[in-house]
């Protein structure tokens, strides 16, 4: 009995990581309380690295934008990267953004070699008054 229930959760893994493996994860996403009206498009940010583990991504780099920020698009360019980007720091409402991209499954952070990231931000802001 221990030894069908140990290979039916071992297929049960293996079945689970086989889907991930074969493509069937899409991180972008969008945060936009008014799809429809994004506002004004104030940065596109490209940022991939082939073999970094976790990376912050501050956008603006150093200063801010003039008006908050309305609606962020994150758009994961790379089939298969197992990785996320998470804002950290500022985002909507807020004068900049700072994201975070780290691997999904922790069992990754321990292969010597890295399937890296391909990202690109949009960031819109508000219109002036």
């Amino acid at each position: 009995m221990f030894k069908v229930a140990t290979l039916c959760l071992f297929g049960f893994i293996c079945a689970v990581q086989g889907k991930a493996l074969q493509g069937q994860y899409d991180n972008s996403y969008t945060l936009c309380p008014e799809p429809d009206n994004p506002g004004i498009l104030v940065a596109t940010v490209h940022s991939s690295n082939p073999q970094s583990f976790i990376t912050d991504i501050r956008i603006p780099r150093t200063s801010v934008f003039d008006n908050p920020i309305s609606c962020i698009k994150v758009i994961d360019n790379k089939d298969n990267s197992f990785t996320d980007a998470v804002p950290i720091e500022g985002g909507l409402n807020q004068n900049f953004v700072k994201f975070r991209i780290y691997f999904l499954n922790g069992w990754l952070d321990n292969l010597p070699l890295s399937v890296g990231f391909d990202y690109t931000f949009k960031i819109y802001t508000k219109p002036p008054k």
